[in-house]
């Protein structure tokens, strides 16, 4: 019998922390143990009552949410799931948070809450039940098992040749639960003699993917930038689509552009990983690179599979390194992921296929 998931919530207000509890307590595999409305309380009661996950606000009275999650990530780790304002500056605390060790962020849309919106309430339940179940199963397997040295040494290829000779013109990347952090692992390590453009769907509010671009900008020797309707796809310029939004490719002649739309209603996803490749395979002439990473659902599948009658190269990530293996194992369970691989994978073979460095180091030496 598969045991409660004990959660903690944290927020300062009274309102919150009982339609949280409402949320989370409606399904029977999870059991609110514990509230708080500061991050003292925060800290005090994880080493109290070890919960499972914590919800926590990150804006609160005495001691905020930031704070108490960098004292509990180094004290008593645990798995914590930020809920963040939907402002700009909502956004940047979020993915400070991110970077601090939060497993990842809920919207805190009290309209959606008060409103018992069905879709919205049934992600929040899904997250958090994933996020602590992936936790508790860590928790329990073989230690070495949870090295990510092991994972690398684990993951499988499942077609590696399927890429050899081939030249790259665009990579397109997709992502959901767990994506920024894992974003924050690749895109930093690719090197800055990228051949290619790079298209990112990460599925995220309005604000929160801008903040995302700044700081990978910042990380990154490469240009990475919040998409913007018109935009042209240029070597070694990387675009994230706009939370809210749908980016779509669109093809003038021999050039390639960004296209931002407000469409999509057959789609709960802004932005929609399927919306973006299926445009890809619909209109772009070259060889796409595509990497299906961390994420809850199959958003992406159907797009993948028209990517894959192009000729796409497919990439999942492994189980072991994703944070919720969900959109990967989809890819995978479908049969066109040519490869499945662990992050540290991922960059490296992004580096061989498609930039300059990796490209002259595995060329055979001409006589």
């Amino acid at each position: 019998m598969i045991r409660e998931i004990r959660v903690l919530v944290i927020d300062d207000s009274a309102v919150m922390r009982r339609a949280i509890t409402q949320i989370l307590e409606s399904t029977q595999e999870m059991k609110v143990i514990g509230q708080g409305r500061s991050g003292k309380d925060a800290i005090e009661k994880v080493k109290e009552l070890k919960p499972d996950i914590v919800t926590m606000d990150i804006e609160m009275p005495v001691m905020d949410g930031l704070t108490a999650l960098r004292h509990i990530m180094k004290n008593t780790p645990v798995p914590v799931v930020m809920v963040s304002s939907l402002t700009t500056d909502g956004a940047h605390a979020t993915l400070e948070a991110l970077s601090a060790g939060a497993v990842d962020f809920i919207p805190k849309n009290f309209a959606a809450i008060m409103q018992q919106n069905k879709e919205f309430i049934q992600e929040f339940i899904d997250k958090i039940k994933l996020l602590a179940r992936k936790n508790l199963i860590t928790q329990k397997s073989d230690p070495a098992l949870r090295s990510p040295q092991s994972a690398v040494l684990r993951s499988a290829k499942l077609n590696p040749s399927a890429s050899r000779g081939r030249k790259y013109e665009l990579i397109l990347i997709a992502s959901s639960t767990g994506g920024p952090k894992i974003l924050h692992q690749i895109i930093p390590q690719i090197t800055a003699d990228l051949t290619t453009p790079v298209l990112i769907v990460q599925h995220m509010p309005p604000h929160f993917t801008k903040s995302l671009a700044e700081r990978l900008n910042n990380l990154s020797p490469l240009s990475v930038a919040e998409a913007r309707d018109g935009d042209v796809l240029a070597r070694g310029h990387i675009k994230i689509a706009q939370g809210g939004q749908q980016m779509l490719l669109e093809r003038h002649g021999d050039r390639f552009f960004v296209h931002i739309t407000d469409a999509g209603s057959e789609t709960i996803y802004k932005p929609s990983v399927d919306l973006t490749a299926r445009s890809i395979a619909n209109n772009f002439r070259g060889r796409v690179l595509a990497i299906m990473l961390t994420g809850m659902g199959k958003d992406g599948l159907n797009g993948f599979r028209q990517l894959k009658k192009k000729n796409a190269h497919i990439i999942a990530q492994s189980a072991e390194s994703a944070v919720i293996y969900g959109m990967p194992k989809a890819i995978v369970e479908a049969g066109i992921a040519d490869e499945v691989l662990h992050t540290d994978q991922i960059t490296a073979r992004i580096n061989e296929l498609c930039c300059k460095t990796g490209m002259n180091a595995h060329r055979t030496p001409q006589h």
